[in-house]
Parts: C-alpha cells; sequence; structure tokens
C-alpha cells in the first residue's frame, strides 16, 4: 500500500511539474535612436533618420516622431511622423529639437532626440524699413555732394 501510494504521489508530482504554467518570456524595451544632430541653412529640408533603432527581441518597430522644440515664429510641421524617415523644412533660424519614440508592440522605447541648428543662426539680418531710410537719404546726400562739387564754376 505504500508502495502504491508512493507511486501514485510521484506520479501527480511529475504531471503538475509538466503541465504547471511556464514561465513567460520577458519582453525587453526598444531603444530609439533619432540619428545624429545636424546643421543646416534656413530653408533646407531636414531628412530625419531612426533606422539606427533597435529591438533586442527583434520585434517589428513603429516609429513615432514630433518637435518639442521650435524657433520663435517657426510653423514648420513635420511630414510623415510615423516613418522611419521623416523630413521638415526649417523656416526660420534657431534650434529644432525633434523627438522620436519607438514601439516594439509591447512597450515604449525611453525617449530619444536630434538637435537641428541652422547654419547661420543670426549673422545675417535683413535691414529694417528705418535702417533702408536711412541708407538711402546718405546715398542721395552723397551723390548730391558729387554733383556740386564736380559742377563748373563760373567766375565773376
Amino acid at each position: 500500500m505504500k508502495m502504491k501510494m508512493f507511486l501514485l504521489m510521484s506520479f501527480l508530482f511529475l504531471v503538475f511539474s509538466v503541465h504547471s504554467t511556464p514561465a513567460t518570456a520577458q519582453n525587453s524595451p526598444p531603444v530609439a535612436n533619432a540619428g545624429p544632430d545636424q546643421a543646416v541653412l534656413v530653408g533646407a529640408t531636414v531628412f530625419l533618420n531612426g533606422s539606427g533603432s533597435t529591438d533586442v527581441d527583434g520585434d517589428p518597430l513603429t516609429f513615432s516622431w514630433s518637435l518639442i522644440s521650435i524657433p520663435p515664429g517657426s510653423s514648420t510641421t513635420l511630414v510623415n511622423p510615423t516613418t522611419v524617415n521623416p523630413t521638415f523644412v526649417v523656416d526660420n533660424p534657431g534650434s529644432y529639437v525633434v523627438q522620436l519614440i519607438v514601439n516594439d508592440g509591447v512597450v515604449d522605447s525611453a525617449p530619444d532626440t536630434v538637435t537641428i541648428s541652422t547654419a547661420i543662426s543670426s549673422a545675417i539680418s535683413v535691414p529694417t524699413m528705418t535702417e533702408w531710410g536711412v541708407m538711402l537719404l546718405i546715398l542721395i546726400l552723397g551723390l548730391l555732394a558729387i554733383y556740386y562739387l564736380k559742377k563748373p564754376r563760373i567766375a565773376t
């Protein structure tokens, strides 16, 4: 009887240990890579590149780009912000900070950012209307001075 009980207990132990719930595989979060910082001219189209983003589990990634900082007066927007390579046009001098978050179907990555700066942010300035007026006045006075200095004089 003890032997039967031992065999039954051993059998039940094996059945329950084999059919127990297996440990679920743990998903690792993906890693976003928004690419290197860039310096461009005002008016240029910026091509972003998130292809350096990875997932150690090999899961396919989805992309979510957003502009988190733009210069004052800029009205730029991202074109195709859910693709690996969105674009935008630099419409004002200054710095543009773009954020990338990738998702592996389970969890979002930590955000990564890229900074796009204008190559010449403030070195070139367009004269204001007042400055144009002053320059025009100086030009006219200079031309009048040249005219009167070169005008022949009649002796009396």
